[in-house]
């Protein structure tokens, strides 16, 4: 991951940054897919009044209308929308001097170009690198579709170049999967809602429908039990989502992409409150964890016709090492 600490500003404002070291040159030619002096040249971000713009690359083919219906079903009243081919959601990251810097980001995917059209708030110039390696995650850009279908054989037939959804904060997608681990997808999203109302973080955006974001983990904790109980959670699921939020904030649990996926797995299973599903399903959207498989799951053992969970777990050793993306595609037949 490509992170903005290799950045430092050129003493020559009109032309950007410069790198580091040298050996930023592999990691930045593999996160943006091109070489710095080419990143220097190219127009890469137009400062106008609806942000700043850029376009970051995928492998085709992609499956971007499944992915915006799985944001769609999901998302969060006054913190995500999409509306037409756009994806839009509200969001917050926090630079190396431990400051929080909110805005927006909008996602529109360019066909004929192979990429994803990136809008960011001015208010995100500071943090840009980060929010573009997120963004390439939330849109799970890296993934090699030709691969894939390989591997799945005629599970993943259609639709082609299914992509597993990814998430902009870990602890937010912990806080939908333990919320929402024995209600309806409807009622979680209501669920978590809540608590981003009970927050009170708003954030200016060009559009009236988005106007708050969602709490960071330290920021979830300055929450009381009463305002969790009003929510209308349980003590349970609220003492769980403390001891994560904890965690994160003492730097003893990474939920970011990338990150160590069997000392996060154990962490989160050693919280009472949390099962394999959620740990699975976080691992599928926020550790972007390839192999993650959620064999105990209802549209899985739907689909698959059995609630064997061993005949399950035998027949998905088949799609090993891209297990999350077969339940993306065991999910689309339903």
């Amino acid at each position: 991951m490509f992170y903005a600490g290799c950045f430092t500003p050129s003493p020559r404002p009109q032309t950007g940054y410069v790198l580091h070291s040298r050996a930023l040159y592999c990691p930045f030619k593999t996160q943006y897919r091109l070489t710095p002096s080419a990143w220097r040249r190219k127009p890469k971000c137009n400062s106008q009044e609806n942000g700043l713009q850029f376009q970051l690359a995928y492998r085709p083919p992609f499956a971007w209308e499944q992915l915006l219906n799985y944001f769609r079903e999901r998302s969060l009243q006054g913190i995500e929308q999409v509306e037409g081919q756009c994806y839009r959601r509200t969001v917050a990251l926090t630079d190396a001097q431990g400051h929080t810097h909110s805005g927006w980001i909008q996602l529109e995917l360019l066909p004929d170009k192979h990429a994803l059209q990136v809008t960011l708030s001015e208010s995100l110039q500071a943090v840009t690198p980060q929010a573009l390696a997120r963004v390439r995650a939330v849109g799970d850009l890296d993934a090699d579709p030709e691969r894939i279908q390989q591997a799945l054989g005629e599970l993943a037939a259609t639709p082609a170049g299914l992509r597993v959804p990814g998430a902009w904060d870990g602890f937010e997608i912990v806080v939908r999967a333990v919320l929402g681990q024995l209600v309806t997808i409807k009622a979680a999203r209501t669920l978590t809602e809540r608590v981003a109302t009970a927050a009170q973080l708003p954030v200016e955006t060009p559009w009236p429908e988005l106007y708050l974001r969602f709490p960071t983990a330290a920021e979830f904790l300055a929450l009381d039990e009463d305002q969790l109980g009003a929510c209308g959670i349980t003590r349970r699921s609220a003492a769980a989502l403390r001891q994560v939020a904890n965690l994160i904030v003492q730097a003893q649990l990474d939920l970011s992409a990338g990150a160590d996926y069997t000392k996060a797995s154990q962490t989160l299973l050693a919280i009472k409150g949390i099962g394999p599903w959620t740990v699975n399903y976080v691992a599928m959207r926020a550790l972007r964890w390839p192999d993650a498989f959620l064999a105990g799951d209802y549209g899985v053992k739907k689909v698959l016709g059995t609630t064997d969970l061993k005949a399950i777990e035998q027949q998905a050793k088949a799609w090993q090492p891209w297990r999350s993306y077969a339940v993306m595609y065991l999910w689309s037949q339903l």
